[in-house]
C-alpha cells in the first residue's frame, strides 16, 4: 500500500501552476487581469514563439510599492482581501493571490514596477519560485589545492570611478571582512567533529524529537515535523538543529571545540586584504548546554565566509588547508609567491564521509538546485537567523548562503554565495549553480572519469 507523505514546497508550487498557467495563453490572461485591477487605462502584449519563449505584458497601471514586490511573489498574497467576510464583497478580476506565485514556478520571471509617489522603481528577478533580492551579500571562489582567490565580490558594489557616490559599506569585500553567523553550513563542521570521534557513521541513526530543550530553551528544526528517526546522513540532507545538537552531545561538545581550533575557524587566514575579520565564539569552560547545541547549527559562534571557504576546501583537498590569497607572483623582480599550509587532519575515512553526505544534500537534500549535471557537488545550504540589537533574533529576515565545490573532477575550487537580509526562507544555490557551470567552462573542468 502507498504511503502517504507531504509533497514538497518546489511540487506543491508546480501543481498550483499547472492549475492556473495551463498555457501561455493562461499566463497573457492573468497578467492581463492583474493590468486591468491596478487601474491601467493602456496595456501593450508582447509574445514570441506563442509565448512559449517570452511575454511581456507593459502597462500604466498604479505599480506596485518596492517594500511589498517580495510578497507579490508568494502563494495567496493579495491586497483584494483580507478576511473571509471580504469575498462577498469582491469588484475585482482576481483576488486569490495565486498567479504571480504560480507563473513564476515554472517560469523566469521578471517584474519592473514603479509606484507614482516614488522617484525610482525596483527590478525583481524570480525562477523556478526562487529569488534573492537583497542590498547586501557576498560571493568568493577560491583553488582549495593553492589557495588563489579566483573572484570576490559583495553588494553594495563601489564604482573606483566614481567614489563620490559610494554607498556605505561598498568599500569592503564582506566574504573577507564581514563576520557573521553561519547557520547551517557550520553543521559541516560539527559532521566532521562527529565523525572524527567516531561516535557516529553516515548511516548511524537515532530519534530526533521535533524539539529538545536546555537550560531553559528550546530548540527545533526551521519547519514543522513530528519525530523521526535519521541517520547522520539525513540530519544533513533535512538540515536538522535538532539531530545535529544531539548527534554533537552523543559524540561531545568537547569534539566540536577541538575542531573549531584545529579548523582555525574564528581565526584570521592570513589573506593579503586589509581588514580582514576574524570571528569569535565562547571560551569551551563556558559552554553550557544550550551553548553547545547553538554552536553545532552555526548560533553563537561568528566567522567569515573566507573562513568557512578555507574549511570546505580543507575537506575538497584531503586535509590539507592553504592560505587564501591575491598575489601569484611579482612581475617586476619574477618573484614567485609562496603561501603556507597545513594538514589539518589525516582521518581519510571521516573526509571521504563527509563529502559523500555533502553531496547527498545535493541529490537528496537542500541542496538540490546547486548540482551541475554530469559532475559531483558537494556543498550545505543555509538560512541563518539574524541576531537582533534588541536581543534574539530577527523575525523572518535571515542571511541565506551555500558554500560548495565540484568532488571528484579536475578542480579542486569552492565557492561561497551569501544574501544578507533577506525576507523568507529562499537560498542561493541556482546563483551557486551560475557561478560553477561558468567555472567549468572557463577553467575546463573535467570530472575524473573523464581523465
Amino acid at each position: 500500500m502507498a504511503q502517504i507523505h507531504v509533497l514538497s514546497k518546489e511540487t506543491i508550487d508546480k501543481i498550483a501552476a499547472g492549475e492556473v498557467v495551463e498555457r501561455p495563453s493562461s499566463v497573457v490572461k492573468e497578467l492581463l487581469e492583474n493590468a486591468v485591477d491596478a487601474g491601467a487605462g493602456a496595456i501593450t502584449v508582447e509574445i514570441k514563439e506563442g509565448g512559449i519563449s517570452f511575454i511581456r505584458v507593459t502597462d500604466n497601471g498604479c505599480g506596485i510599492d518596492n517594500g511589498q514586490v517580495p510578497l507579490a511573489f508568494l502563494r495567496h498574497a493579495t491586497s483584494k482581501i483580507q478576511t473571509a467576510e471580504d469575498l462577498s464583497r469582491i469588484v475585482s478580476l482576481g483576488f486569490r493571490g495565486e498567479a504571480l506565485s504560480s507563473i513564476a514556478a515554472v517560469s523566469r520571471l521578471e517584474l519592473i514596477t514603479k509606484t507614482k509617489e516614488t522617484l525610482t522603481g525596483i527590478r525583481y528577478l524570480i525562477e523556478g519560485g526562487e529569488e534573492v533580492e537583497t542590498d547586501e551579500g557576498s560571493a568568493l571562489v577560491m583553488d582549495a589545492a593553492t589557495g588563489e582567490v579566483y573572484a570576490a565580490c559583495s553588494l553594495p558594489y563601489m564604482d573606483p570611478n566614481n567614489m563620490a557616490e559610494s554607498e556605505v559599506g561598498s568599500e569592503h569585500v564582506k566574504a573577507i571582512t564581514q563576520p557573521y553567523e553561519p547557520g547551517s553550513t557550520f553543521k559541516s563542521v560539527s559532521a566532521m567533529a562527529i565523525l572524527e570521534s567516531k561516535a557516529m557513521g553516515p548511516e548511524t541513526t537515532m530519534f530526533c524529537p521535533s524539539t529538545i530543550s536546555a537550560n531553559d530553551y528550546d530548540v527545533s528544526d526551521s519547519h514543522e515535523r513530528e519525530g523521526a528517526t535519521y541517520s547522520l546522513r539525513e540530519i544533513l540532507n533535512h538540515s536538522s538543529n535538532v539531530g545535529i545538537s544531539l548527534a554533537m552531545e552523543n559524540a561531545g561538545f568537547p569534539y566540536l571545540n577541538d575542531a573549531i581550533k584545529r579548523y582555525h575557524l574564528t581565526e584570521a587566514t592570513g589573506i593579503d586584504y586589509p581588514g580582514e575579520g576574524g570571528g569569535s565564539v565562547l571560551d569551551f569552560n563556558q559552554w553550557g548546554k544550550i551553548v553547545g547545541y547553538n554552536i553545532s547549527f552555526g548560533q553563537g559562534i561568528s566567522v567569515t565566509p573566507l573562513q568557512m571557504v578555507r574549511f570546505y576546501g580543507c575537506v575538497a583537498n584531503d586535509g590539507v588547508m592553504v592560505t587564501p590569497h591575491f598575489l601569484i607572483s611579482k612581475p617586476q623582480s619574477g618573484e614567485v609567491a609562496e603561501w603556507p599550509e597545513e594538514t589539518v587532519t589525516e582521518d581519510a575515512e571521516a573526509l571521504r564521509d563527509l563529502r559523500s553526505m555533502l553531496r547527498s544534500v545535493v541529490t537528496d537534500g537542500t541542496g538540490v538546485k546547486a548540482d551541475i549535471p554530469g559532475y559531483e557537488v558537494c556543498g550545505k545550504t543555509s538560512t541563518a537567523e539574524i541576531a537582533s540589537e534588541e536581543g534574539g533574533y530577527k523575525k523572518d529576515v535571515y542571511n541565506l548562503g551555500f558554500c560548495g565545490f565540484i568532488d571528484n573532477s579536475s578542480s579542486k575550487l569552492v565557492c561561497f554565495v551569501g544574501a544578507n537580509e533577506v525576507y523568507g526562507m529562499r537560498q542561493t544555490t541556482k546563483i551557486f549553480n551560475d557561478i560553477m557551470t561558468n567555472a567549468v567552462k572557463q577553467y575546463n573542468i573535467t570530472t575524473d572519469e573523464a581523465k
